[in-house]
C-alpha cells in the first residue's frame, strides 16, 4: 500500500484519504496552505482506492512540473536556505511563524472569498483527528512514536520554507520536534472548534528575542574582514567572556548595571584581572560596538546599555598595588 494512502484512526469512516506533501522545490511556487494536500478517495475498497489515488497523485506531480517549467524564479529556492546552529530563541521563531502561518491560513479559507462546502468541513475535521493523533503519539512516545518519521520531514520542509536548513543531529533538535508537536496539536484543535462553530481565535506568538549569541555572527560578517585576526579574536573574546558572566540572555533585558557589574568582576578577578586601562577603555569599547550593532540590526530595541554607564567601576590605592603583586605572581609562574 503506498504511504500516501491512510485510513482514519477513529473509526468514523472507513474511507482510504490521501496525504500527499509537495516536494521542498516548489513550496516557494505554492501558497502555504497547497504544499500538503488531503482528499477523500470516497471509497473503502483499498484496490479502487489505489487508482483513485494514483491519479490524484499523477495530478499534482504534472501540475508540480508545470510549475517548475514555467517559473521565472532566477535561481533554484535551496541557494536562499541558509545553514542554522538551534537555540531557543530560534525554535520559538520557527514555532511561532509555524501557528501564524496556520492562522492565516484558515481565517483567508474560512472567511474569505471560498468558505467551506459541507464535505469540506468534513474532511477537514478528519485532518484535524488525524493530526491531533500523530501529535498526540509524538508527546507520548517520542522517537518511538509512529508518526515521528513523518513529523521530521515536517519540520524540515517547513525550516527550509523559512530558508533555514537545519540538522536534525542538532542536539536541540529534540526540543524542535516537541514544540513543533505542540503548536501543531493546538491548531488542530482551534480548527476543531472553529469547525463546530466555536468562536475560538489563535494565539499571538510572542515577538523572537534576539539572544546575545545572535550578534556573533552578525559581527563576523560585519568586521570578520575588515580588521586584522588578532584584533577580531580580541574582541570577539571580550564579548564571549560577557556572555559568560550575564549568560546567553536576551538583548534586550542588558542593563548598565549588567554592564558595570562585569568590568567589575574583571577588575577584581582573582585569577586574570584586566587592568583599569583595559576594562575602561579596550573592552568597554567593544561591547559598546557590539550593542550598537545588535541595535542597527534591529536585533535589539532597548538603548546602548554601555552608553548608559554613568560611572564606572575602580580599584583603591591597596586593590591597586594588591594588583601589581599579583601580576608578578602570575608571570613567576608562567
Amino acid at each position: 500500500m503506498p504511504k500516501y494512502l491512510y485510513q482514519r484512526g477513529d473509526g468514523r469512516s472507513r474511507n482510504w484519504h490521501v496525504r500527499l506533501v509537495a516536494p521542498t522545490d516548489v513550496h516557494h511556487l505554492l501558497p502555504s496552505s497547497g504544499r500538503e494536500l488531503r482528499r477523500s478517495t470516497g471509497t473503502a475498497d483499498r484496490k479502487k482506492a489505489a487508482v483513485i489515488a494514483a491519479r490524484f497523485v499523477a495530478e499534482c506531480h504534472q501540475k508540480w512540473d508545470d510549475l517548475r517549467n514555467t517559473s521565472t524564479e532566477l535561481g533554484p529556492a535551496d541557494l536562499l536556505t541558509r545553514k542554522v546552529v538551534l537555540t531557543c530563541s530560534l525554535i520559538d521563531q520557527i514555532c511561532g511563524a509555524r501557528l501564524a502561518s496556520w492562522a492565516m491560513t484558515d481565517e483567508s479559507e474560512r472567511f474569505g472569498e471560498g468558505g467551506f462546502e459541507e464535505h469540506e468541513l468534513i474532511e477537514m475535521q478528519d485532518f484535524c483527528t488525524y493530526t491531533d493523533a500523530g501529535m498526540r503519539s509524538i508527546l507520548a512516545q517520542g522517537i518511538k512514536a509512529k508518526s515521528w518519521s513523518n513529523v521530521v520531514e515536517g519540520i524540515l520542509d517547513w525550516c527550509y520554507q523559512l530558508q533555514y536548513e537545519v540538522n536534525s543531529t542538532d542536539p536541540l533538535f529534540p526540543q524542535l520536534v516537541r514544540r513543533y508537536a505542540e503548536v501543531e496539536k493546538r491548531a488542530a484543535q482551534i480548527i476543531s472548534q472553529r469547525n463546530q462553530g466555536e468562536s475560538v481565535e489563535f494565539p499571538i506568538p510572542a515577538e523572537p528575542t534576539a539572544l546575545l549569541s545572535s550578534v556573533s555572527a552578525v559581527y563576523a560578517s560585519h568586521k570578520g574582514e575588515r580588521i586584522s585576526r588578532k584584533v577580531y579574536t580580541t574582541n570577539v573574546s571580550i564579548w564571549e567572556r560577557f556572555m559568560a558572566f550575564r549568560g546567553d540572555v536576551a538583548l534586550d533585558s542588558i542593563s548598565s548595571g549588567d554592564v558595570y557589574q562585569f568590568l567589575d568582576s574583571r577588575l577584581k578577578s582573582t585569577t586574570d584581572p584586566w587592568s583599569e586601562g583595559y576594562a575602561l577603555s579596550r573592552a568597554k569599547n567593544v561591547l559598546k560596538d557590539f550593542f550598537a550593532l545588535a541595535r542597527t540590526m534591529a536585533l535589539m530595541k532597548s538603548p546602548n546599555p554601555v552608553l548608559g554607564l554613568e560611572t564606572h567601576p575602580r580599584l583603591t590605592a591597596e586593590q591597586a598595588a594588591s594588583r601589581k603583586n599579583l601580576v608578578f605572581l602570575l608571570v613567576m609562574r608562567s
